[in-house]
C-alpha cells in the first residue's frame, strides 16, 4: 500500500506543477509588499547627513579665524605704512643731540636688545636710520665710520622716553647683521618698539 501511495505520478506531477504555479503567483503579489518598507528606510538616512552639514556651516567661524590669521602674516606690511604706536597713539620724535642722548641713556632702566643675523632690506646704516624715522623717531646721529646710529622718541605726551642704538655689520652677499638696543623709561614702550623694529628688519 505504501508503494501504491507513492506510485501515483499524478499526485507528484500535480504537486510539482501546483508548487511552481502558486509560487509564481504568490511571489508576484507578495513581492511588492517587502519592497515597500525598504523604500522609506533610504529616505530616513538623508536627514542625519543634513545635521552635520549645519554644524559645518556654523563652523564658518574657522574661516573667520583664517582671515584673521592672514592679516597677522601681513602685519609687517601694515608696519610699513604706519608709525609705531604706544598706548593707542603714535610716538613722536624727541629732538635731542648726542650729549643729551647720552644723559638719557643712563636714566632709562628698561633695556630690550635684539639681533638680526642677516637682513637684506636693512643692510646699510642709512636704511636703518630711515626705518627709525619712518617709525616716528628723531635721528640723533649717524656715524658712518663705525656704522652706528642713534635715535630718540617719546610717548604719552613726553611721560615716556625711548632711545634706540643700532649697529650695522655688512656681510658677504649684500646682507648685514643688525644689532639694536632699545632703552626706555617705560618697559612696555621699550618692548613694543623692539618688537616693531624686529618685524621691520627682515
Amino acid at each position: 500500500d505504501l508503494l501504491g501511495f507513492d506510485a501515483p505520478a499524478t499526485t507528484t506531477t500535480a504537486s510539482s506543477v501546483d508548487m511552481l504555479a502558486p509560487t509564481l503567483m504568490m511571489n508576484e503579489p507578495v513581492a511588492p509588499a517587502p519592497v515597500a518598507p525598504p523604500a522609506p528606510e533610504p529616505a530616513a538616512p538623508p536627514p542625519p547627513p543634513a545635521a552635520p552639514i549645519d554644524p559645518f556651516a556654523d563652523a564658518g567661524l574657522l574661516d573667520g579665524v583664517t582671515q584673521t590669521s592672514l592679516p597677522s602674516f601681513s602685519a609687517p606690511n601694515a608696519f610699513d605704512s604706519a608709525k609705531f604706536e604706544f598706548g593707542g597713539s603714535p610716538i613722536t620724535p624727541l629732538a635731542i643731540n648726542t650729549p643729551q642722548f647720552g644723559e638719557h641713556w643712563g636714566s632709562c632702566p628698561s633695556t630690550h636688545p635684539l639681533s638680526i643675523a642677516s637682513s637684506s632690506s636693512v643692510n646699510t646704516l642709512s636704511k636703518f636710520m630711515a626705518l627709525c624715522e619712518k617709525a616716528g623717531l628723531h635721528k640723533v646721529e649717524e656715524i658712518m665710520a663705525t656704522n652706528e646710529g642713534i635715535a630718540a622718541c617719546m610717548a604719552g605726551g613726553g611721560s615716556a622716553v625711548a632711545l634706540v642704538h643700532g649697529k650695522i655689520s655688512p656681510l658677504p652677499g649684500g646682507t648685514s647683521r643688525v644689532d639694536v638696543t632699545v632703552k626706555s623709561t617705560d618697559p612696555g614702550l621699550s618692548q613694543g618698539l623692539s618688537l616693531y623694529l624686529q618685524n621691520m628688519i627682515r
